[in-house]
């Protein structure tokens, strides 16, 4: 579990190692996957090494450390606080319809998430593992996928529902379906929420997530 302590540099350092792009001090995801950078410690060295391989593009690291105090070149333009949770023993919730998306759902799960906002999507998020969705007739209305993975590890990222179709249990139960297909690999499943998010906070404990720790998000740039 100490790995999810920097999940980032972690999981480029390991199980998506193929995925890197860096060196030992700091690494990021190919741009069109996500903006997401990894470095092994705080130092300036491993700030000089990210700046080399994020070419002046705005990159997220996430970090223990709620206080960083940047190098002079770098710039963090917004900060937050997420809480992590991870699974350790799933609880049942009501199932909704689903069906696992496919390359050609790309174009209707960009515009969802850029509506619902679950994060940073990118046209080959996708490609980080399986993601689901619900629909109504045609419209995707949720979605939640994978992103990052680790040695008995997997995270449940992308969690959205269309604004008019919230408060119908879409995203948890999509969360539970991710989870069970992970557990069923013989991983844990984990996850990030924001902090002040109590809504699905709670929703996810109600399947069995649990807290963990806190931990910070920076949106940092380079000069």
């Amino acid at each position: 579990m100490e790995l999810l302590d920097n999940p980032i540099y972690n999981a480029l350092s390991t199980s998506q190692s193929d995925l890197a792009i860096g060196d030992a001090l700091a690494m990021r995801y190919p741009t069109e996957f996500t903006c997401l950078a990894g470095i092994r410690s705080e130092s300036t060295e491993s700030f000089d090494a990210l700046k080399n391989v994020t070419a002046g593009a705005t990159v997220r690291i996430i970090s223990t450390n709620a206080k960083i105090v940047f190098p002079e070149n770098w710039k963090c333009k917004t900060s937050f606080t997420v809480t992590q949770m991870t699974c350790p023993s799933l609880i049942a919730c009501k199932a909704h319809p689903f069906e696992t998306l496919t390359p050609t759902d790309v174009p209707a799960m960009m515009e969802l998430a850029e509506l619902a906002k679950p994060g940073p999507f990118y046209s080959r998020t996708n490609e980080f593992g399986t993601f689901v969705g619900i629909r109504d007739g045609a419209r995707l209305v949720a979605m939640a996928g994978q992103r990052m993975k680790l040695p008995g590890l997997e995270e449940v990222s992308a969690v959205c529902t269309h604004p008019d179709y919230q408060g119908r249990g879409y995203a948890r139960a999509l969360v539970f379906e991710l989870a069970k297909m992970i557990s069923e690999r013989g991983n844990v499943p984990f996850l990030t929420v924001k902090t002040d998010n109590t809504p699905g906070i709670r929703s996810y404990e109600s399947i069995g997530f649990e807290h963990r720790r806190d931990l910070q998000f920076y949106f940092i740039t380079a000069d």
